[in-house]
């Protein structure tokens, strides 16, 4: 089993040496919709810079009408990293679920991303349509693999069967107290952060432009 981080902006000033002390990996978010993240590429430079693994993510917006544009700039830059960039769908549709299904399944067919999703976010479209919801299921299924969020104190997460195998799992993030859940910590970070176990790194591998693995 491998670990890894994943930061954006949020987290300051990050001392990659010890943070390479501890993790191999990182995924570092590489924009929220069409707003790239303040510390992208000081976070890839200093990341790789420290010999880390790195891979980029997108929190989506997928309800946007620059939704497809802002994918493909994700895409083209993640050629250049370590491992399969990941689409982050967490956040609720506010008016259009089955546009927001129809652009979500377009880009797992298109670019075949890692998925970082979670129960949360699922249950809103079970609640909304049981068909919509089968059909996200089936399309989270085709993507490279499936990034789980799930804070808890037990030794593995929960994931509906109908869902593919976890590889990643992001165990840690912010202390939830009344759960006994402590916040996630790494050394040269400065406060929480998220945490993630990986069935295996090499499983999120990909070839970066212009290196050999």
């Amino acid at each position: 089993m491998d670990s890894f981080i994943d930061v954006s902006q949020w987290q300051g000033d990050i001392r990659w040496g010890l943070v390479r002390s501890a993790h191999r990996a990182v995924y570092i978010r590489h924009s929220d919709s069409t707003r790239k993240d303040d510390r992208y590429h000081y976070y890839i430079g200093g990341a790789t810079q420290a010999g880390m693994i790195c891979g980029l993510y997108h929190y989506a917006r997928p309800e946007h009408d620059s939704f497809r544009s802002c994918i493909k700039a994700v895409a083209d830059d993640a050629k250049w990293t370590d491992m399969v960039w990941a689409l982050d769908i967490e956040c609720t549709p506010i008016r259009d679920y089955k546009h927001t299904l129809h652009q979500i399944l377009w880009v797992i067919d298109t670019y075949k991303p890692v998925i970082y999703t979670g129960m949360g976010y699922l249950s809103r479209f079970l609640y909304h349509d049981r068909g919509m919801y089968t059909d996200l299921i089936a399309g989270i299924n085709r993507s490279h693999a499936l990034w789980w969020a799930q804070y808890t104190m037990a030794s593995k997460p929960t994931v509906p069967s109908s869902l593919i195998p976890w590889t990643a799992w992001q165990y840690r993030a912010i202390a939830y107290p009344k759960y006994g859940i402590p916040a996630g910590s790494c050394p040269g970070v400065v406060g929480p952060v998220d945490m993630n176990w990986c069935t295996s790194i090499d499983s999120l591998r990909q070839t970066p432009r212009g290196k050999t693995i």
